[in-house]
């Protein structure tokens, strides 16, 4: 996915209501990150496979996504931008 087609996906989102106390994540192989240690846990599973794909000389996909959200973060903390009058 391309940064521009994560921004529209992030922009459609964030228009979404607030979540519901049944509103949980789910991973592409079923896991729910229904609690903080369901998501340590995911976490975790996700950086080891980072790793072993490097190990293996293979380019992990979730950099992308991380850098995306890196992008993001640093948008945020910069603080608005210009508004049109």
């Amino acid at each position: 996915m391309s940064p521009e087609e994560w921004e529209a996906l992030m922009e459609r989102m964030s228009h979404g209501g607030p979540p519901t106390a049944d509103d949980v994540s789910i991973t592409p192989d079923g896991r729910r990150l229904d609690s903080k240690e369901r998501v340590l846990e995911w976490v975790a599973d996700l950086d080891a496979l980072r790793v072993a794909e490097e190990a293996a000389g293979r380019v992990f996909a979730h950099d992308e996504v991380a850098a995306f959200f890196a992008r993001r973060q640093g948008q945020r903390e910069a603080g608005p931008g210009p508004t049109a009058a």
